[in-house]
């Protein structure tokens, strides 16, 4: 007999009407159900483990999980069997279908511009057994469950037009609720965990269970509560014994992708004995003398080398970055500060090349905000990890979560030190450090930059034109370059 009393999801048709048996407990003949919902579980067993063992221990005993059961840690196969010990209510998520679909492309994935990363796929293909892949087969990308006389949607597949997040428009929501005829929708993100009520529609993020995006690194979850013709939802953020994660040896020949976090390198230099305390706030340095906080930043640096960041580069666009911000003071009129907000956000900026190039700038954004033990407090952590998520080609907008969640206040703040940051990265395009020197003129109508160089600086000049298009629209001037001979 099934001792949860939940059948596995198998041969589920999307949105099929039949839904599982899910146990409830009586208190004072009160029904009630728990539902653990969980997501975004990427194969980061020690997370699942944390969580199973937080639910049971709170009096919860149902699981759905919505999705992206594999990923980015190495026991895909462990997590899948745990998932069918528990016989939890599943469904495919994006990342799981690529994986399934990764043998039978492999040599054409190999050709890909990101073949590393197919070669993960397929390494997680390779290690998963017939019993496990013969289970992920039998799921399917939606299921329309009924609990308690409530339409719960299980998707992990959005219309692409309707991206679910807080900010969803009322009417598109009720609208794609009605045509899944649906009262409840729950899905997984990777970002900040949240319930959204439109009329009789309700949305819920489950959070990640192994990975997220947003500033906290611990395995989140949501627990849905029917008691009593009632519905509560409480998320939930557990901690968990991440060293286990190193338990397992990575697979010789493939490099870790952008999303492995855990960076030692980081981990070490926050510790080293000149990096300053992790219980000091930025704003208690202000009274430092900036010779000596520059020390403590530069050996952040040297102890970060490993990880094939580019010091010279940094260093670089942080002279330049902070010459810019003094000379437009009068126009931004931020304080002490920020400047030193910007001062790490532009030496760090480039920290995600440790996994290269490519998408680097996101790398960059997850090591800064889920390394507790970087010397910053969550809130400027945050901040200048927002500088190195936008110092490339996309813009911040109110669109964007990591971004919309920032106060009205730090919106503007942080666009003003983002466009900066932009420029002076522009300037060093080349990572030679061409420039000696930034002048402004600043006008009504416009501010020229006039640079100072032994040549022309051509490549760093359309850089700047094409990446100070956000400076142009913060500041409302148009921006001018001009060379001056050294």
């Amino acid at each position: 007999m099934n001792p949860s009393g939940i059948k596995p999801p198998v041969r589920w048709l999307p949105l099929c009407r039949k839904s599982p048996h899910f146990r409830s407990h009586s208190r004072r003949n009160r029904k009630m159900i728990k539902i653990a919902l969980l997501g975004d579980i990427h194969g980061n067993l020690p997370a699942l483990e944390a969580v199973l063992n937080h639910a049971k221990a709170h009096g919860v005993d149902n699981f759905i999980n919505v999705g992206n059961s594999l990923g980015f840690d190495i026991f895909p196969d462990e997590t899948i069997q745990r998932l069918q010990i528990e016989n939890v209510v599943s469904i495919l998520g994006q990342f799981d279908q690529r994986v399934l679909k990764a043998k039978a492309k492999l040599e054409k994935l190999k050709k890909s511009p990101a073949p590393d990363q197919w070669l993960f796929l397929n390494w997680i293909y390779n290690n998963l057994s017939g019993n496990s892949l013969h289970y992920l087969n039998s799921l399917k990308r939606s299921s329309l469950l009924t609990i308690e006389k409530k339409r719960i949607l299980l998707t992990s597949q959005p219309p692409k037009l309707i991206k679910l997040n807080p900010d969803l428009p009322p009417e598109l929501a009720t609208d794609f609720a009605f045509k899944a005829a649906a009262d409840i929708i729950i899905f997984s993100q990777q970002q900040f965990p949240y319930i959204k009520r439109f009329n009789h529609v309700r949305l819920i993020n489950t959070g990640a269970v192994g990975y997220a995006f947003d500033t906290d690194i611990w395995a989140c979850y949501t627990v849905l509560k029917f008691s009593m013709g009632f519905i509560k939802v409480y998320p939930y953020r557990i901690k968990y014994n991440i060293t286990q994660r190193q338990t397992k040896i990575w697979p010789a020949g493939i490099a870790k992708p952008l999303s492995t976090i855990s960076c030692p390198e980081i981990t070490a230099a926050a510790e080293s004995e000149t990096a300053i305390s992790t219980e000091r706030s930025i704003l208690s340095l202000a009274d430092k003398d900036t010779k000596d906080d520059s020390a403590r930043v530069d050996q952040l640096l040297l102890n970060c080398s490993s990880c094939r960041h580019q010091i010279y580069h940094a260093r670089q666009v942080t002279r330049l970055a902070l010459d810019l911000f003094d000379q437009l003071q009068p126009l931004h009129k931020l304080a002490k500060t920020e400047r030193r907000l910007l001062q790490y956000g532009s030496m760090l900026h480039d920290i995600g090349w440790l996994n290269g190039r490519n998408s680097h700038h996101k790398v960059a954004f997850n090591i800064i905000v889920n390394t507790n033990t970087l010397p910053f407090p969550k809130r400027e952590r945050y901040i200048i990890a927002l500088l190195a998520l936008y110092h490339r080609k996309i813009t911040p907008s109110a669109q964007h979560m990591h971004f919309a969640s920032l106060e009205p206040e730090d919106r503007k703040m942080v666009s003003y030190l983002i466009a900066i940051l932009r420029v002076a990265d522009g300037f060093d395009n080349s990572h030679q450090n061409l420039i000696n020197h930034l002048l402004c003129d600043i006008t009504s109508q416009a501010i020229k930059i006039i640079y100072t160089a032994k040549q022309p600086a051509e490549a760093e000049c359309l850089t700047v034109s094409i990446k100070g298009q956000f400076f142009e629209e913060i500041f409302g001037r148009k921006l001018v370059t001009e060379w001056k001979t050294a």
